[in-house]
C-alpha cells in the first residue's frame, strides 16, 4: 500500500515537471515569434540607410532561433535578409547557427547572388560549421537555376573544402 502511494506522488510529481516544462518550451516559442515579428516589422519599416541603428535602438536580443525565424520570413527579400544577417552577426553573445548560414545561403542563391553564397560558404569553413548539407543546398540551387557545370564544380570542391564527396551530396 505505501509503495503504491509513492508510485502515484512520482507520477504525479514527473508530470507536473513535464507539465511545467512544456508550458516553458510554448512560452520560448511565443516569445521567439513575438521578437522575430517586432525585428521584422523595424525591418519593414526602417530606410535601407539607417536600417543597422534602427535595429540597434530597438533593443531586441538576437538568439540563433530568432535570427532563423527572421530570416525565414525574409527568405524571399534577399539582400534585407543579408543586412540582417550581417547585423545580428555583430551583437554580442551572438553566433549564427548552422542552420542561419543554410537559409541565407537558399536565399542569396535564389537571387542569384553567388559571390555573396561562396563568401558564406567560406565563412562557415572558417569556423568549421561545413557539412555535406550545405553543398547539398548550393548544389539543389544551382541545378535550379540550370547551371550544371556550377552544381559539378560544387560537388567537385567538397574535398577542397573538408568534406568527403558522397552519393547523398551528388543527388
Amino acid at each position: 500500500m505505501t509503495i503504491r502511494i509513492l508510485n502515484h506522488q512520482s507520477r504525479l510529481c514527473c508530470k507536473t515537471i513535464l507539465s511545467a516544462k512544456l508550458h516553458n518550451s510554448s512560452e520560448q516559442v511565443r516569445d521567439v515569434a513575438d521578437v522575430a515579428k517586432n525585428i521584422s516589422q523595424v525591418m519593414m519599416s526602417s530606410p535601407q540607410l539607417v536600417l543597422d541603428s534602427a535595429l540597434d535602438q530597438s533593443g531586441l536580443r538576437v538568439t540563433p532561433e530568432v535570427a532563423e525565424d527572421v530570416l525565414n520570413r525574409f527568405r524571399n527579400a534577399g539582400l534585407l535578409a543579408y543586412r540582417f544577417f550581417q547585423w545580428s552577426e555583430k551583437q554580442r553573445h551572438y553566433e549564427h547557427s548552422v542552420r542561419a548560414y543554410h537559409l541565407m545561403i537558399e536565399s542569396t542563391a535564389k537571387i542569384k547572388q553567388y559571390k555573396l553564397m561562396w563568401d558564406l560558404i567560406n565563412s562557415m569553413r572558417k569556423k568549421k560549421m561545413l557539412n555535406v548539407e550545405t553543398f547539398c543546398i548550393v548544389m539543389r540551387k544551382y541545378a535550379r537555376a540550370q547551371r550544371v557545370d556550377e552544381a559539378i564544380y560544387a560537388f567537385n570542391v567538397m574535398e577542397k573544402y573538408d568534406l568527403p564527396p558522397n552519393l547523398v551530396a551528388f543527388n
